[in-house]
């Protein structure tokens, strides 16, 4: 008998939940080990862990893991847990593994045909229940476009309906939905890129307005993006009342592509990069209910030191926004949640992908 080969699997909704416990309990049967036998045995190769974004961040990109090596406090265990919260595992049979059971081979032809179904089947999940739970990292297709539009912060021009929609936001530990909406549109032209947001908002927040303030103590709506290598990026940002923040990031990633420090560049300034608020509302008067901020943008592909991208381009990138109400915990919500404390794990960030001239109506 041949050995089985491994099987990529991205278990990735809840609808695929039953499905989940039965793997579990199939490979528990089995008794087939979820971490590679061979090489130390203190080590792990990121090459034997598909899509594993928990515990195989690539400072690349999670759907191509490895060579990275990285310590087995970070092995892709197979819980219940772990198969519950999308996290794709590949799952090695040992070569030298003897079958002594009928029983046993039965079962692993069973898990085997499971496991196929699973991949199969598994993206039309995802794509059901992706407001509730976000597959990670996320990806978009941005639109070209042609238009003219007055930069006033009403998003009121007809292109704004055929730009991207870049939402929802979770919270950045990716348990749940923000509990005030956030709304990004995106798109771009020959020149520049063109970012709508509308920030629902009970109560806005914001005393800052000179130019690189920290206004991520506050309430805030934040975009990193990067062409190239993840160790820098541009980090843009913006208050609702209308103060603007620009630096370029250099971040520090460890051998498993988390961050272990970073420095912002804040003499940076994207000289060219227009941006207007509207808000409806009251800012900085907790006493009151505020409805909500919108933010418009361009920003000039030549302030990020960038060419204009190509059709099929995909550039790494992050929308974050920090949500504030007087009596409760602030919100940290991202579109791409990095599952960990700091917005700044550039690993984890999206995939932006640009797109050819939208198909007219």
């Amino acid at each position: 008998m041949q050995p089985i080969s491994r099987q990529e699997v991205i278990l990735s909704s809840r609808r695929n939940r039953c499905i989940s416990k039965l793997l579990v309990g199939l490979h528990r049967v089995i008794g087939s080990r979820l971490v590679p036998s061979r090489g130390d045995p203190d080590q792990i190769d990121a090459s034997d862990c598909f899509g594993c974004e928990e515990y195989f961040p690539s400072p690349a990109n999670w759907d191509i893991c490895g060579p990275t090596t990285v310590p087995t406090s970070r092995k892709c265990m197979a819980s219940e847990e772990s198969l519950k919260n999308h996290i794709g595992i590949r799952m090695p049979i040992d070569e030298n593994f003897s079958m002594k059971s009928s029983f046993v081979l039965i079962l692993q032809q069973l898990s085997r045909s499971i496991l196929i179904l699973t991949l199969v089947c598994g993206s039309c999940f995802a794509a059901d229940s992706g407001a509730s739970s976000p597959m990670l990292p996320r990806r978009i297709v941005v639109p070209k476009l042609q238009a003219e539009i007055k930069i006033d912060g009403k998003l009121s021009e007809s292109v704004w309906t055929k730009a991207a929609a870049v939402d929802p936001f979770f919270t950045n530990d990716a348990k749940g939905e923000g509990a005030e909406a956030t709304r990004v549109r995106l798109w771009y032209d020959d020149t520049a890129l063109y970012i709508g947001w509308v920030c629902e908002d009970t109560d806005i927040q914001a005393t800052f307005t000179e130019r690189d303030s920290k206004f991520w103590e506050e309430e805030v709506a934040e975009f990193f993006i990067t062409s190239g290598k993840l160790e820098r990026y541009f980090e843009l940002q913006w208050n609702p009342l209308g103060g603007v923040f620009d630096a370029i990031i250099m971040n520090t990633l460890d051998e498993a592509g988390l961050s272990k420090t970073f420095e912002g560049d804040w003499s940076f300034t994207a000289k060219d990069m227009k941006s207007a608020v509207t808000v409806v509302g009251t800012v900085q008067k907790s006493d009151d209910k505020d409805q909500k901020w919108v933010v418009e943008v361009v920003v000039p592909f030549a302030n990020l030191n960038e060419a204009p991208p190509k059709k099929g381009d995909v550039w790494r990138g992050n929308f974050y926004r920090f949500n504030r109400t007087r009596g409760k915990q602030p919100e940290l919500l991202s579109w791409s949640p990095t599952r960990l404390s700091s917005f700044h794990e550039p690993s984890r960030f999206g995939y932006i992908e640009f797109g050819g001239p939208a198909q007219p109506n």
